[in-house]
């Protein structure tokens, strides 16, 4: 796996975290 794909992966996660808290 490239580091590039984990920190992509990981930003999506945060990004429908912050939606579904809203």
């Amino acid at each position: 796996l490239s580091l590039i794909i984990l920190i992509e992966f990981r930003y999506h996660i945060n990004v429908l975290e912050a939606k579904g808290q809203s």
